[in-house]
């Protein structure tokens, strides 16, 4: 098992990498029925729709007008996320994302930090660059 580093994870807004990306993350989840019935001593669930959410922060880059500047709350965008980096065959993962909020914050001894959050508008697709 090559087990990897997360200081290798690119975070990319349709073509263009979003900049100073500091973490991210990824949750996908499945609703469930109940199928338990009158003398089961087990539960049983059945898998319905799926979902997929996550974040992603950055420290806050004026400049990067192609990726940070192009993210917007209520946005649609092309979201991939690139665990291992851009080398041909890594692994990554794309969906078409809502931007569901974005977060500043700022004190007198750190960089600024920008935070997005978002939620998949559809599958979430596992490929490789």
């Amino acid at each position: 098992m090559a087990i990897k580093r997360g200081n290798e994870g690119l975070v990319l807004v349709g073509a263009n990498g979003v900049q100073q990306i500091k973490s991210w993350t990824m949750e996908q989840s499945a609703k469930t029925v109940d199928g338990t019935v009158i003398g089961d001593d087990w539960e049983k669930k059945a898998s319905t729709t799926k979902s997929g959410n996550g974040t992603f922060e950055c420290l806050w880059d004026k400049a990067d007008t192609t990726g940070q500047g192009s993210i917007t709350v209520g946005a649609e965008v092309a979201l991939t996320l690139q665990p291992e980096g851009a080398t041909i065959g890594d692994v990554e993962y794309t969906c078409q994302a809502v931007i569901t909020g974005v977060s500043m914050s700022g004190n007198n001894d750190d960089y600024i930090p920008v935070s997005y959050t978002w939620e998949s508008n559809g599958a979430i697709t596992e490929g490789t660059v």
